[in-house]
């Protein structure tokens, strides 16, 4: 055997772990495949495309529903929100063929139900869960992307309105619906409200709260439960969360304006009457220290919101789908700069209240500091008597520097009743409690708050703010104790 020539039994053995093509290998170049033609589409006509469906006004429900749902969570979602966006651009552009081509205003509410909120279907499960928590923050995040990205506030609050909104005469038969998730506590509208609410305050977007401004405008008596759960998650259960709140005037003055006629309505100081209507949620009358912390601030860093009352009627006249019937239980509330006023007006009488304990240090801390007022927030005073003392002199400075601005809405003749009537009532209240206790200065405390009652309507009338008779101003202030400055403004009234 020449010593060249390969040994077959060491040919085997190495050709006895090939495959079997392996060995049997074809020409080189036959196994290259084809350059394919760009032009040429004969290769990819066979293959399965993704179908477009367009979602229009002859599509039947039970279609439009198997369609969005198939698109999964939170496509579907999205797909809705898209819907709407386009409803409401060809509605406030005038575009009646685009608007005629989308679904009608029963079907979009009726998929916003489904498909956005995920509410349950039908009385009996309406208190399961329908949305996982994972599913909830994409929700929000959808929210949020189809709401603050809109150039117009007009066009935000239109979509808003279909997500939030509710029809006083129950069209969509979802009036109970509200009725039972006003404590935010189960599943609905409500809750995905507050939870938008809470990010959007958290995230500072301006749009997103002033919408929700208008919705608390629309809605007084749940507004009353969505401004506690506000403040007591950013300012009770995590007090170091409290900055966002203190630079909302800010970011949306609307709500700011709103919160502050919320709050002033459900701390009253002195409640009398008001106490034993159905609607308005069990609280102290006395505001919290930190609220009033949070209120001062406000009024010193941006005191236009004091006067945004016609800018939120404004966006009121919309191509809303529920029409804005309010139907409420609770009484009409003040102007925030009234409800403030009674603030300033009746707190001297709250050092000689015994129900009211100013030395509970825990509420009078500012959020995320310590006792000396040094912390995340602004440092600010920690003493009730001194922040309603500071609280009533920038409010007259507004009223000086903002009077065209406050028109006559702002403080009616109305409201000057109220506020006597809180007066005496309190100061009755006082004289009882004292009758069991050692008795206190009262007339003292009295006479401070007829004085700054005084100092008001003089500030006030001179800049036109209050409009008032000089006859009907001295029967309002009859049943007040004597008091000097007072008198003399009653007096120089008449001879105008």
């Amino acid at each position: 055997q020449p010593p060249f020539a390969p040994n077959m039994w060491q040919q085997q053995q190495r050709n006895r772990g090939r495959s079997s093509w392996q060995g049997h290998r074809p020409p080189r170049g036959r196994h290259i495949k084809p350059v394919r033609n760009p032009t040429d589409t004969s290769s990819t006509s066979q293959q399965p495309q993704p179908q477009t469906t367009e979602l229009n006004a002859k599509t039947p429900l039970s279609e439009l529903q198997h369609k969005i749902k198939s698109l999964g969570f939170p496509q579907s979602c999205n797909c809705v929100l898209g819907l709407l966006d386009k409803h409401f651009k060809a509605t406030i552009a005038g575009d009646i063929a685009t608007k005629n081509s989308l679904p009608n205003r029963e079907t979009l509410l009726f998929l916003v139900k489904t498909f956005v909120l995920c509410l349950p279907q039908g009385k009996k499960y309406r208190d399961e869960a329908s949305l996982s928590p994972l599913q909830e923050l994409q929700l929000l995040e959808e929210l949020r992307g189809a709401l603050g990205e809109k150039e117009s506030i007009e066009h935000c609050y239109c979509i808003f309105d279909a997500l939030f909104g509710r029809s006083g005469s129950n069209v969509d038969g979802d009036e109970d619906e509200f009725q039972s998730d006003e404590l935010l506590g189960s599943g609905g509208r409500h809750k995905i409200l507050y939870k938008l609410l809470s990010l959007s305050v958290s995230l500072e977007r301006g749009t997103i709260i002033s919408c929700v401004a208008v919705w608390m405008k629309n809605h007084p008596r749940e507004a009353l439960h969505l401004a506690l759960a506000l403040y007591e998650d950013f300012c009770v259960m995590l007090p170091n969360a409290g900055d966002p709140l203190f630079r909302l005037a800010t970011v949306s003055p609307h709500i700011a304006y709103q919160l502050t006629q919320v709050f002033t309505t459900l701390y009253p100081i002195y409640r009398g009457r008001d106490a034993s209507l159905p609607g308005i949620p069990t609280t102290e009358p006395h505001p919290p220290i930190k609220l009033v912390q949070l209120i001062s601030h406000w009024v010193e860093t941006s005191p236009e919101y004091l006067h945004q009352q016609q800018a939120i009627e404004g966006l009121s006249n919309l191509p809303l789908m529920y029409p804005q019937t309010v139907q409420s239980s609770i009484p009409s509330s003040k102007s925030p700069l009234a409800g403030l006023v009674q603030w300033c007006v009746v707190a001297p009488l709250t050092s000689l209240n015994n129900a009211y304990h100013q030395t509970d240090v825990s509420d009078r801390v500012p959020n995320g500091s310590d006792q000396s007022g040094q912390g995340l927030n602004p440092p600010m005073d920690t003493s009730f008597d001194r922040l309603m003392a500071g609280l009533h002199v920038k409010l007259l400075s507004i009223v000086l520097s903002h009077a065209k601005a406050l028109t006559n809405w702002a403080f009616t003749t109305g409201d000057l009743c109220i506020i006597v009537s809180a007066v005496v009532g309190y100061g009755r209240q006082v004289a009882n409690d004292q009758q069991q206790q050692q008795p206190g200065d009262l007339p003292v405390k009295m006479d401070e708050c007829v004085e700054r009652l005084a100092q008001f309507l003089q500030i006030a009338h001179a800049t036109g703010v209050v409009t008032v008779k000089a006859e009907e101003l001295s029967q309002i202030t009859s049943s007040l104790p004597p008091n000097r400055l007072l008198s003399l403004f009653i007096e120089r009234h008449k001879q105008i």
